[in-house]
């Protein structure tokens, strides 16, 4: 993807010659600055979605500890009117 890139802008810069007689150099430099930024932007998104991530399954553990809460109420609730019932 990154050599792509690097290619099109290769041929854009001769575009960009010929249109404004203006030069715009494509250096191995670029293509490995390129790099960089292809990376560090790889990384970012990485952390962002392993937060997102985290942040879910916190959300969904309260749920699962809520519903359990629930769960546990109803059924100490069913058991005392089922005492009261054979009183």
């Amino acid at each position: 993807m990154c050599q792509e890139i690097h290619s099109s802008v290769a041929l854009n810069s001769t575009r960009f010659l010929q249109e404004l007689s203006r030069y715009n150099y494509v250096t191995p430099t670029s293509y490995l600055q390129l790099l960089a930024i292809f990376s560090n932007l790889v990384g970012t998104k990485k952390q962002e979605v392993a937060t997102a991530r985290n942040r879910t399954k916190t959300g969904l553990d309260k749920v699962l500890v809520f519903l359990f809460v629930l769960f546990f109420w109803f059924n100490l609730r069913i058991a005392g009117n089922h005492l009261v019932t054979c009183l």
